[in-house]
């Protein structure tokens, strides 16, 4: 990556490229929210030139299973399943020249085996382009049912739940 994007990333920035740069070390205590970078690609535009609205989910998806696997480092964080998804398309996303967005993850809600999850994608000058929610569950892949998160990635969720979770709102 160049020293100008390096320097242009936000704390807590999770790099999705071939290898996963976690610039915030993983530690016992997450921080609140971690932002990922995701790169695009000219196969996201549509006709229009801006990115397809259904990639959106993709580079969100993206940036969410990097971030439960990186930033939180969750026990079997790949083995997962989105059972509800929500999105609001705020504004309009182009291929810059930077070819990137961020997408700041944090811990919305966590149930006895659900985890919501509250994301933000930004383009590289900052502009909000999308936010979402989604609920996701642990998934056993041997016995093919949800499963609750063991006690060490509860206290990762816990320590990383976002402020909101907090104050009752």
């Amino acid at each position: 990556m160049p020293e100008d994007q390096e320097a242009m990333m936000p704390e807590n920035t999770v790099q999705v490229t071939d290898t996963v740069q976690v610039t915030d070390a993983v530690s016992a205590v997450p921080a609140p929210a971690s932002t990922v970078r995701v790169p695009l690609r000219w196969r996201d535009l549509d006709a229009q030139g801006h990115v397809y609205h259904g990639t959106y989910l993709t580079l969100l998806d993206e940036a969410r299973s990097k971030w439960l696997r990186g930033g939180l480092a969750l026990e079997g964080a790949d083995a997962h399943v989105i059972v509800r998804l929500e999105i609001d398309y705020v504004s309009e996303l182009v291929l810059h020249e930077h070819g990137f967005v961020d997408v700041e993850c944090a811990v919305d809600r966590i149930g006895s085996k659900s985890i919501t999850t509250a994301e933000t994608m930004r383009d590289p000058d900052g502009t909000v382009v999308a936010r979402s929610k989604a609920v996701i569950v642990l998934w056993d892949p041997e016995a093919r049912v949800t499963r609750e998160p063991t006690a060490a990635d509860r206290s990762r969720l816990e320590a990383a739940a976002h402020p909101l979770q907090e104050a009752g709102a």
